[in-house]
């Protein structure tokens, strides 16, 4: 009888509750069972509709979908159960119902959602076009809508009937919340749902008998976690936006490096030239000046250079780069392009030149504007500002050509066929340099009115020059920068509520290289000539290599200058800042002289790798051209969730051992002050919990010698006949209710610390459960 009852007993303790409906009085937890499929289906629905925007088909539609799904799942479940067939049932019954449900969709609703999708991912990433164009009917998107609410509701059911439905659960919450947070946006609604859901299924997992407190409990939380959410301000929160920002922030350092450039923000130029540590070992062919840019801004806002908003590559311009790319034309290398069209005697000598990148940002690959081709390494154009460097941590090594004149650009004339194309290349290039041109005079002369008016009043109000040159532009920009303002390499701080060019400019009256490239920006686009902000290293001419070729630029080559666009050439990089530019008094003597460009001896006798027939200039097919951009954005996607997730696994490890750390302390401390008769129960539960979980079928008068050999086998510390030692020693107090001596006690906590300690062949599961099986224990108790 005694037996009897401890395997009864026992057989309560093994009991593992799911969210499966069984017979009985447990039907009745359907409630409680149904509902967290409800909400988290009904929350995914409610992303779906964000998703759709102006185009969503209203929530009645998904509302329908989730009862017909609701409805086949509870059906599949109780013929399941009537007929006592397996859980294949469930199965094939509710995927009956949403093929019935599937009929109507069209392919070109499921690609017109597909089209948002990519839409709002692209102008997430700020990119530009978006992959998929069709365009789905108002009949079309409901029926999209309907399957994917049935569709959802059966793949929910069957994945939180499992035994693992805490974990499906909660993957499915955190990917509820991650994705709009990928889409740089917030939705507090569905983000309430889904984690009402997910606290459902977690309650409904306690007891299924106490179907009304669940309920209740379910309910309550529903409330708790939808109120705050109706209540929240519709805009994005400022704090999800400086979350996302700073794991954005750290998994760029993580990636990349720590970037010592300010990336255009006025507010931090006092950081520009602070570090002295070396940057890049450059080795190039010709001796000559060498702006290495990385960093390009083409907005200004707030005293901050953003690179062009994706909304700037959409509309009339959507398709323009790869339009031009077909056509061989890529603003990045459209220097060296015009240059190799022009006749032989007035094409520069190329020039070749490797970069060891040795504490700079690994996310930019630093070249020239008159760049030709990448010959080694890997470069990912950004639409047609500059070259960020491949792979996972960047670019590290990379050689490139570039063909430029030694002199400044602001000597440059394009030549006559520019406007008198002859050859077909040549009147394939101005075709489609007259289509950039375009969409840089659309996009690179923005000034607000504000920075306008300041412009015209101190460079252009008395501006006496009769022509509206790049070099007289220049020319007056840098005479009354010289006359206004002085040169420092520590500006001072600038005050926030200030607009930094205007302080520059009024109060400050000093300033360094960012502070006169950014005026110089602002003053050329107020006279009609496209500018753009640049920031990188520059390599001066005076810079002697070393004996092995190399020049090692270190943080105070640090610089900004300006990019401005020469009709038919392109973009080429000018300079206002004092001791970076010739006088004019040189720059004439320069035009009348032949141009010379010296060699570095070190590097003549091809000491440079041969180039490779790789980089910028490789034509894909078709159909690669079509394939990498879209492998590209999923693994940029794929590498963004798995460095979330290593930050989050992070935090997760750290409240584990906080949590384990003040079980082990207070906790015991607590159990010591305990009567010995609750203390030595407390004991006994925690040998039985440990044994099932070494997977130990035992307990307490049930199966004792069987046991004590599975044990013995098992650990290799416990003796024969241990085990049946410690169960005599539980029931001379379980049942004759003799109070142990402290020997005996310490006898039963040495088994049980034995029972603690990793087996030296137990796998890492194994080992975590150990680790942490008090926060269960203590778990267990509470509840």
């Amino acid at each position: 009888m005694l037996e009897h009852k401890q395997q009864n007993r026992q057989q309560k303790q093994q009991q593992i509750p799911t969210l499966e409906i069984v017979s009985g009085e447990a039907r009745a937890s359907a409630i409680t069972a149904v509902v967290p499929v409800i909400l988290m289906a009904y929350g995914i629905m409610e992303m779906l509709q964000k998703i759709w925007g102006d185009a969503a088909p209203g929530r009645a539609v998904g509302l329908i979908g989730i009862f017909f799904g609701t409805c086949s799942c509870i059906a599949a479940e109780l013929l399941k159960e009537k007929r006592k067939r397996t859980y294949g049932v469930t199965v094939l019954f509710a995927a009956l119902v949403w093929l019935l449900a599937g009929i109507f969709p069209s392919i070109r609703g499921l690609q017109g959602f597909f089209r948002i999708v990519a839409e709002r991912w692209s102008a997430a990433r700020d990119g530009g076009t978006a992959a998929y164009t069709a365009i789905a009917g108002t009949g079309e998107i409901r029926s999209v809508t309907l399957l994917a609410a049935v569709l959802i509701t059966d793949i929910l059911w069957v994945l939180l009937k499992r035994k693992k439905h805490l974990f499906c659960g909660g993957a499915i919450c955190f990917s509820g919340l991650l994705f709009p947070l990928l889409l740089n946006d917030f939705w507090p609604v569905p983000a309430a749902f889904l984690m009402a859901g997910n606290m459902g299924i977690w309650i409904g997992s306690k007891s299924h008998l106490q179907w009304k407190q669940n309920a209740v409990g379910l309910f309550a939380g529903t409330l708790l976690f939808l109120i705050p959410a109706l209540l929240l301000p519709r805009t994005e929160l400022a704090f999800f936006t400086q979350i996302r920002g700073a794991v954005k922030e750290e998994i760029h350092e993580f990636r990349y490096g720590t970037d010592s450039l300010p990336n255009g923000n006025l507010y931090q130029a006092d950081m520009l030239q602070e570090s002295e540590d070396e940057m890049l070992q450059v080795r190039s062919e010709q001796q000559k000046n060498l702006y290495l840019k990385g960093y390009v801004g083409g907005t200004y806002a707030q005293g901050v250079w953003e690179p062009l908003s994706g909304d700037a590559y959409r509309g009339e311009s959507a398709g323009m780069l790869e339009w031009l790319s077909k056509r061989g034309f890529d603003p990045l290398t459209q220097a060296a392009a015009y240059y190799a069209l022009c006749e032989k005697d007035k094409q520069p000598d190329g020039n070749r030149i490797q970069i060891e990148n040795t504490g700079a940002s690994r996310y930019y690959v630093y070249a020239p504007a008159t760049l030709k081709k990448i010959s080694s390494g890997g470069a990912e154009e950004k639409k047609d500002l500059f070259l960020k460097g491949k792979g996972l941590f960047g670019q590290k090594d990379y050689g490139m050509t570039e063909a430029s004149s030694s002199r400044p650009a602001e000597l440059t004339v394009a030549d006559s066929w520019v406007e008198n194309p002859k050859s077909s290349e040549q009147k394939i290039y101005c075709e489609s340099e007259a289509v950039y041109r375009r969409f840089v005079y659309a996009n690179y002369l923005a000034v607000d009115q504000k920075m306008y008016d300041k412009m015209q009043e101190v460079f252009w109000a008395d501006d006496t020059s009769k022509t509206d040159g790049i070099y007289s532009a220049l020319d007056r920009i840098r005479k009354v920068l010289e006359n206004r303002v002085t040169y420092t390499e520590t500006p001072g701080n600038i005050p926030e509520n200030e607009d930094p060019i205007s302080w520059f400019l009024d109060e400050a009256k000093e300033g360094n290289a960012m502070l006169y490239a950014s005026t110089a920006v602002e003053a050329l686009r107020a006279k009609g000539i496209p500018a753009r902000y640049a920031e990188g290293y520059y390599l001066s001419e005076s810079d002697a290599p070393d004996t092995k070729g190399v020049v090692s630029l270190t943080g105070k080559d640090a610089h900004a200058w300006v990019e401005i666009y020469f009709d038919g050439i392109g973009w080429l990089p000018a300079d206002v800042t004092p001791g970076y530019y010739y006088n004019v008094a040189f720059l004439q003597k320069m035009v009348g002289s032949p141009e010379s460009i010296q060699k570095n001896v070190a590097l003549e006798n091809n000491s440079l790798a041969a180039e490779q027939i790789t980089g910028l200039e490789n034509k894909r097919t078709t159909a690669a051209e079509a394939v990498l951009p879209v492998l590209r954005s999923i693994s940029l996607f794929l590498l963004g969730v798995l460095a979330i997730l290593v930050i989050l696994l992070t935090v997760f490890v750290i409240v584990l051992e906080t949590a384990r750390i003040i079980c082990l302390g207070p906790v015991e401390k607590e159990h010591q002050k305990e009567r010995p008769a609750k203390r030595l129960r407390r004991t006994e539960k925690k040998i039985y919990q440990y044994l099932h979980l070494w997977e130990l079928e035992a307990g307490l008068g049930w199966k004792t010698k069987e046991t004590d050999a599975e044990v013995c086998r098992k650990f290799t510390d416990v003796e024969p006949g241990e085990y049946t030692r410690i169960c005599h020693l539980i029931e001379k107090h379980v049942y004759g209710e003799v109070i142990l001596t402290p020997y005996e006690e310490r006898t039963l906590n040495y088994f049980l610390e034995k029972l603690m300690v990793p087996t030296p062949k137990c796998d890492w599961k194994m080992r975590l459960k150990l680790r942490y099986a008090c926060l269960l224990h203590e778990k267990e108790k509470r509840f």
